[in-house]
């Protein structure tokens, strides 16, 4: 049987191409990724006979048997069983056997996020299939053109598609943003021609080059018909994603297992920074290998997350490093405050607690941008608030939540101080301005200060029960000076 021009010429025995083919080239990236996500390249176990790695054992089937499995796909894309597809099964299922279970493993960490997006714009399922053939799934992937990402978007598409690509970012390599660019792009090409083997045919050349295809055909729009009018690499493209989107309908019968990398990547966090900070530093004070890092973070292209208090970014970690993150954001917010408020450094003390300390609470407050389908929920999960604080601090009434808009938020931070050193007075509160009768805690009231923020001074009190002891009706109406009861002692 002849195979595609990509899928068969210029091979050597061991199935590797001699000479210039973007699918291969994409594939074999995953080798060079091993020393990231760990894989186990050793074969499974005898005792498994789902799966082999062995090309020599590997299942054959006749062509009635699979334009019987291609008969029976139920989907809006029309899948056809021909040579050229025949090709490329051979090419994944058999040639690079290994290499696309290893595919086959990254997809259960990529595919619920396109999934969702794709349910969201109404299109077909089946085109999460074509980010493998795109880019084998590396978010990080860069081609000979320059096309880079999950999707391989060029830069002229990415721009359009309002991906930010600047002298330090490069949106095109965010899984999330460069799947919803590639959906418009579906949605946009699918107006046109209003089949989905052209628009992937599209994805791939160009609408120009796809339109004179249809034009030397003689007017036919059907992709298997305008083929050797296509540019050859669209012509091995088409039948590459047919191929493997047929392989992971029957990765049983052709006895295909995800080869899960060991790198704790498909439990991945995210967080919003605001302040710059590097990747390297990151990598050590986390204790996380750069290499792990970096491809976590592939969109910072100097390695360098360059956030502001305005405009925060993204940052991806293994979620096991949740709390060390933590404690380091907790001593960055910190040390932040003591700068802007002119405190020497040199008065704060150790964690280890020393003969004279004294522990100050300050609660910082911090800008929110709301993003694109953020509920107020989200925000009060992202930030460790309640939906009810973000509410209560911003006064937000029916209609206030937009997306771009600002919240305030606010998060308690302790540290020790040495109980010699007085500091500045902010609205930042200290344990200091409060008296223990035996009976009840009292606290005088300072300028600046709010029910709320005198309410999260101190553990188990909320405002409802301040207004309570203190027959207040009026929040607005505490002044300085004023004393106020906290809670009973005990």
């Amino acid at each position: 049987m002849c195979g595609s021009v990509i899928a068969q010429e210029h091979t050597d025995k061991n199935g590797n191409n001699s000479m210039h083919d973007p699918i291969l080239e994409q594939l074999d990236q995953l080798t060079i990724l091993n020393q990231v996500l760990l894989y186990n390249d050793q074969k499974y176990g005898t005792g498994d006979p789902y799966c082999t790695t062995d090309v020599e054992i590997a299942p054959v089937f006749s062509d009635e048997v699979f334009q019987e499995r291609f008969d029976q796909i139920n989907s809006p894309i029309h899948f056809e069983y021909n040579r050229n597809v025949a090709s490329f099964i051979n090419l994944y299922a058999v040639r690079k056997r290994l290499l696309s279970q290893k595919l086959i493993g990254l997809s259960d960490f990529y595919f619920p996020m396109v999934e969702s997006v794709l349910d969201q714009e109404g299109l077909p399922m089946e085109l999460k299939y074509l980010a493998m053939v795109e880019s084998a799934l590396n978010p990080a992937a860069v081609s000979r053109a320059g096309a880079t990402g999950l999707w391989q978007f060029i830069y002229s598409t990415g721009k359009i598609y309002d991906l930010e690509i600047s002298s330090y970012i490069d949106e095109r390599k965010d899984p999330y943003l460069s799947t919803v660019a590639a959906c418009r792009y579906f949605k946009s090409m699918y107006k046109i021609y209003g089949d989905w083997l052209l628009v992937i045919a599209a994805y791939n050349c160009g609408p120009g080059n796809v339109n004179k295809a249809i034009r030397r055909s003689g007017g036919h729009k059907n992709v298997w018909k305008i083929m050797p009018y296509l540019p050859r690499e669209t012509r091995g493209y088409v039948p590459a994603f047919v191929a493997v989107s047929y392989l992971m309908m029957h990765q049983e019968e052709h006895q295909l297992k995800p080869l899960k990398p060991t790198f704790n990547y498909f439990e991945v966090d995210t967080f919003k920074v605001n302040y710059g900070v590097s990747l390297f530093e990151l990598a050590e004070t986390l204790d996380i290998s750069y290499e792990a890092m970096t491809y976590l973070n592939p969109i910072y292209k100097r390695k360098f997350i360059p956030a502001t208090k305005d405009k925060p970014m993204i940052l991806r970690l293994p979620i096991d490093k949740n709390a060390a993150f933590l404690a380091y954001h907790e001593k960055r917010k910190v040390q932040s405050y003591l700068a802007s408020n002119k405190v020497d450094k040199n008065t704060v003390v150790d964690p280890v607690e020393p003969v004279n300390y004294r522990t100050e609470t300050i609660m910082i407050e911090e800008l929110y941008k709301i993003g694109a389908g953020e509920t107020l929920e989200d925000i009060a999960i992202a930030t460790g608030c309640s939906a009810e604080e973000i509410r209560n601090w911003n006064d937000l009434k029916d209609g206030d939540f937009k997306e771009g808009s600002q919240l305030k938020v606010y998060s308690r931070v302790e540290y020790k101080v040495s109980a010699d050193d007085v500091l500045p007075n902010t609205h930042a509160h200290s344990n200091r301005s409060y008296k223990n009768d035996g009976k009840f805690i009292y606290y005088y009231v300072q300028k600046g200060d709010t029910l709320w923020d005198i309410a999260n001074n101190y553990r188990g009190v909320s405002v409802t029960q301040l207004k309570q002891y203190n027959g207040i009706t009026n929040s607005r109406s505490i002044k300085p000076g004023m004393k106020i009861k906290i809670k009973p002692v005990g």
